[in-house]
């Protein structure tokens, strides 16, 4: 009896091998649920980074889209200063709001338009003249470099001169590449196609636009 109770006596508490044991397994376990964490954590990063950039891209294609059809075609003949509309297109084609592409480059990665100028653009006014330059804005969409899609706007003075020039970016890949392309179809109706992409996942967005005659 007396050897049983000095046997328990000396089986209390850990000896210092069992915590080394212990402990040890607790790392390689913490470490291979902490690495599982980091994966998890990285897919999903990635995950919402492309859901991101689809909606932005999505966002701005949109807008481009929404803006292009405000494409009015700016009937300046010029003089001292370059032509503003389309009559500077050489040779010649059908009055349009699209400078670019048109009927002699049907592909271009540029998309170039005017719009009305809605501080100048009053038809109805006493001696509004259609054909005076500063009733027009022109606006241009282009991809720089290779990731960062942008928007310049130039207005005029009544005598055709520049008066303002500004530049935006619309929308940028910080992972990834835009490419835009605008496909003339006929001289109202248009394709435009924006394709990103990003941590090597490619989406194309591509629609038609039919603009109406004004």
């Amino acid at each position: 009896m007396n050897n049983f109770r000095k046997l328990l006596l000396e089986r209390n508490g850990f000896s210092l091998v069992d915590m080394i044991v212990t402990l040890a397994i607790f790392g390689v376990l913490s470490l291979s649920i902490l690495s599982t964490l980091i994966i998890s954590n990285g897919y999903w990063q990635q995950g919402n980074q492309q859901t991101t950039s689809q909606g932005n891209s999505r966002e701005a294609f949109q807008a481009v889209l929404n803006e292009l059809k405000q494409a009015l075609p700016d009937p300046d003949p010029g003089g001292a200063n370059p032509i503003t509309g389309y009559l500077s297109i050489a040779p010649a084609v059908a009055p349009t709001g699209v400078l670019m592409p048109n009927a002699n480059t049907a592909v271009s990665a540029t998309l170039t338009f005017n719009e009305p100028n809605t501080a100048n653009y009053t038809p109805f006014g006493v001696g509004w003249s259609p054909n005076t330059p500063s009733n027009y804005k022109k606006i241009q969409y282009s991809v720089t470099g290779t990731n960062t899609l942008q928007r310049t706007e130039i207005t005029y003075n009544a005598n055709g001169s520049q008066a303002s020039t500004r530049t935006d970016t619309v929308l940028s890949s910080k992972n990834g590449t835009l490419q835009l392309q605008c496909t003339f179809l006929s001289s109202n109706l248009f394709n435009l196609k924006i394709t990103a992409t990003e941590n090597g996942k490619t989406y194309v967005l591509s629609s038609d636009v039919y603009l109406e005659e004004r």
